[in-house]
């Protein structure tokens, strides 16, 4: 899997560690492996769940580590994400993402960094699991570990489910 270094700003190139990305879906974050399972489950044979399969009531034991995506396109025409729920500790982490895109209110190179890993899951229709320090508002002492897992039709992914913990720094 390939490593994405998208500096927070330019002069931070250097020093910024990349974002690891890999396709083994094994979690250190025991909110993470409930989240896997419940995709997992919620799939019923398919490829991957369909949107509407994905009940915040059934997510109590992760919640608060959720972020349902969907794919838009920007006003530029770029593709972009949109942002129907993150929970406490995504908001706590990345401040209020909830009815916004991804790329709102922040720097490209900080939006850059954050579609990557859901634009693989995009074109692979395959959920990933990332390990990265955060380059956000200068908090890179915070390590998150993310599952980007698809929802779709087919093998259509239109929507993403994010699970992401703080696994050091915080």
């Amino acid at each position: 899997m390939p490593t994405v270094n998208t500096p927070s700003s330019p002069e931070d190139a250097e020093a910024l560690p990349p974002i690891k990305f890999e396709p083994v879906l094994t979690f250190a974050a025991k909110p993470l492996r409930a989240a896997f399972e419940y995709w997992n489950a919620a799939r019923d044979g398919r490829l991957m769940p369909k949107p509407g399969d994905m009940r915040l009531d059934d997510m109590s034991a992760f919640v608060d580590h959720v972020g349902l995506v969907e794919a838009s396109t920007s006003r530029r025409g770029v593709s972009d994400y949109f942002v129907r729920f993150a929970g406490a500790q995504v908001e706590s982490i990345f401040g209020s993402r909830t009815g916004r895109s991804l790329s709102e209110g922040v720097p490209e190179e900080i939006a850059a960094r954050w579609r990557s890993g859901i634009d693989m899951v995009h074109r692979s229709g395959k959920p990933l699991r990332a390990t990265a320090h955060v380059a956000y508002e200068g908090k890179t002492r915070i390590e998150v570990e993310v599952l980007v897992a698809p929802l779709g039709e087919e093998s259509t992914p239109t929507a993403f489910l994010l699970a992401i913990a703080a696994v050091a720094g915080t």
